[in-house]
């Protein structure tokens, strides 16, 4: 059962977080991508930061501007291998079909300044409407490389780090109907090879895509799965939800009204999408929100996935331990439009993972502890 939620105010639009220990102090801190502005004349994104203080509450927002399209999505990973987590937001507008996206860079000033960032760095996706992003090694260099979604193009851009903090010209893949401005993507190693492959969901094809990575950094032509009720699919979770030791799918659908589980065969290959109903009704705008994790405690996969609605929430997703799943009472939080994206970990050391939550309508930051 989660607890009662703890919210801040986020004040820069924000869409999306991410978790990580950015002044490696033991405590888990919490980036947010913003959408600052959506104005085709005068567009620009930002990446803030909440500083965790290890009892699941947050101190307040820090704001780095630099990004000149909204940013939509934010990782983090040491691009510049100093040993400091940096942030990479993915930027871009859908109302700006012939406007590349890109990605934004912000370096971690280290030992000078832990946790704070330094002046932006942009590089293109090579497509327009960029909305999502994930990160690995997808060469084997041991450099961190980018992989991004396009809705506007179709497209995943995968773009090849420097090892010093910058990136090569993007690598475009077509994908056929990525749609909608929840397509996600996933960076997991599917197959066992050791090489991380990509997942791209599609909401308005209802299915995902799996490219296999090639052990050199290039890909296969991506293989797409449906799912049974031709739901939408937005976001992607990873885990084991069967119990075959084998890793599988997991995607949210129809603004919440959805859970979908695909069963993963260990050699890349993925089974049709089958359902857990929440007992929501289906609405077209899926919001980016799933996580999975075993948040009960009794060895079996669990998951919450966001709705979309007038007033936000989550729904907790017990897992059976067989790929079905049984929804809990949905847990409110935030208002008009409903969340925008969730994150998972343990914000308040106490052995079990937490949820992070972000809402650009009421303009808050929300952990959801896990009172386990």
């Amino acid at each position: 059962m989660p607890g009662p939620p703890i919210s801040v105010a986020a004040t820069h639009n924000p869409l999306a977080p991410a978790v990580a220990d950015i002044d490696r102090d033991g405590k888990l801190d919490i980036l947010v991508a913003n959408a600052e502005s959506g104005s085709t004349t005068t567009p620009f994104g930002s990446v803030s930061v909440f500083t965790g203080k290890g009892d699941g509450t947050v101190a307040a927002e820090v704001n780095y501007p630099g990004a000149t399209l909204s940013s939509n999505a934010v990782a983090v990973a040491d691009v510049n291998g100093d040993g400091w987590p940096d942030a990479i937001t993915v930027n871009g507008q859908t109302n700006l079909a012939t406007t590349t996206g890109t990605i934004t860079v912000y370096l971690n000033l280290g030992a000078a300044a832990p946790g704070t960032f330094g002046a932006a760095t942009s590089f293109t996706t090579g497509a327009a409407g960029s909305v999502h992003l994930c990160t690995a090694d997808f060469d084997g260099d041991g450099k961190i490389d980018v992989a991004t979604t396009s809705v506007v193009t179709n497209q995943v851009s995968v773009l090849f780090g420097s090892g010093a903090g910058a990136f090569d010209a993007p690598v475009l893949m077509a994908i056929t109907s990525t749609g909608g401005v929840q397509s996600t993507i996933g960076c997991r190693d599917l197959n066992g090879d050791g090489h991380p492959d990509l997942v791209v969901t599609s909401p308005s094809s209802a299915r995902v895509s799996v490219l296999l990575n090639q052990g050199d950094g290039s890909f296969a032509s991506p293989v797409s799965y449906s799912n049974a009720v031709n739901g939408q699919t937005a976001g992607i979770a990873f885990g084991d939800a069967d119990g075959d030791g084998k890793l599988d799918i997991l995607s949210n659908g129809a603004a919440g009204a959805y859970l979908f589980f695909f069963k993963g065969n260990g050699d890349g290959t993925f089974a049709t999408g089958v359902q857990s109903a929440t007992g929501a009704g289906a609405v077209t705008n899926s919001a980016l929100g799933v996580v999975a994790s075993d948040f009960n405690g009794d060895g079996k996969l669990d998951a919450y996935l966001l709705r979309s609605s007038t007033t936000g929430g989550v729904y907790p997703m017990t897992g059976s331990g067989n790929g079905t799943f049984t929804a809990g009472t949905l847990v409110t939080t935030g208002t008009a439009p409903g969340l925008n994206a969730i994150a998972a970990a343990d914000m308040d050391g106490n052995g079990y993972v937490d949820l992070v939550l972000t809402n650009k309508g009421s303009g808050t930051l929300t952990v959801i502890p896990n009172s386990l």
